[in-house]
């Protein structure tokens, strides 16, 4: 953890721990990682893309042709999210 409500993680990271983390609620109907997770929202994200999800602000750090290997994750407080 970098600092609270901001991380850096390995894709291979579950989403169920990212949700007990941030108190979150992504879904896991069809994948078990973050990085699966954020390629199945944004497949042709690019390095160095953000993607904003409810309160969380992906960013995604490396990626491998099918995988997202590496994420920054920044959990939003309610006044920076945007309606």
């Amino acid at each position: 953890m970098v600092k609270e409500n901001h991380v850096i993680v390995d894709g291979k990271v579950t989403v169920n721990h990212i949700n007990d983390l941030f108190m979150a609620d992504l879904s896991t109907d069809d994948v078990d990682t973050i990085g699966g997770w954020l390629f199945g929202t944004n497949p042709e994200m690019k390095v160095g893309e953000t993607l904003e999800h409810e309160e969380l602000t992906f960013k995604l750090l490396e990626k491998e042709p099918n995988r997202f290997r590496k994420l920054e994750i920044i959990k939003l407080e309610p006044e920076q999210i945007r309606a």
